[in-house]
């Protein structure tokens, strides 16, 4: 029997519906976007995702519009997605996804992607699940805080060590929060608030 290669439709919105492929294999970099389709091109601007793709929306009604379509694609014919992503090292031509825009923090001038910081502390052992999102400082304009889901039998000040080794100081959170699990929609995101607010 012939083995059939296997892809996953790796990125798409409801705007441009599916826009790359990406192989299913070991050792892929986080992020990786894979090939866009046929009729899609790809463009990272100031590190944002742009796409132009021949099945993009003409347009998106909604509160304010008027009745008319709101042209989804800007002047130029570029789709801002709003999503974050960077070159990869090994593969130039592929970009990595990392985040969106709307959700970075802003750490005293320094971008951080909760996403980032969220894909260091998943790959501590002790660590099942995280979250990770902006909370306000007086000093820094914001600061990253940390929901954590821990194995049973794993201490927060292992993982505190750990994330001091391998984050950047702006990634730092400032608050570790241990609780029992991390609210998600219905599509597996993580629902962001800041520890605080559940106090």
């Amino acid at each position: 029997m012939a083995e059939l290669p296997l892809y996953n439709c790796y990125y798409g919105s409801s705007e441009a519906g599916a826009m790359t492929l990406t192989r299913v294999e070991p050792g892929q970099e986080a992020g990786d976007l894979g090939e866009p389709l046929p009729g899609v091109r790809v463009r990272l601007t100031e590190g944002e995702l742009q796409v132009q793709s021949s099945s993009l929306a003409l347009g998106r009604f909604g509160p304010g519009t008027g009745g008319r379509p709101v042209p989804v694609a800007g002047p130029d014919g570029w789709y801002r997605t709003g999503d974050l992503a960077r070159r990869s090292v090994t593969s130039p031509d592929r970009p990595l996804l990392y985040g969106r825009a709307a959700a970075v923090i802003n750490v005293a001038g320094e971008k951080v992607s909760p996403a980032e910081v969220e894909q260091v502390i998943a790959r501590h052992p002790g660590v099942l699940d995280v979250s990770v999102a902006a909370a306000a400082d007086e000093v820094r304009g914001e600061v990253p805080v940390a929901r954590i889901v821990l194995r049973p039998g794993a201490v927060l000040s292992g993982l505190v060590d750990w994330c001091r080794a391998e984050l950047a100081p702006q990634q730092m959170p400032r608050a570790f929060e241990p609780v029992d699990r991390i609210p998600r929609s219905a599509t597996g995101k993580a629902l962001r608030k800041p520890p605080q607010d559940d106090r």
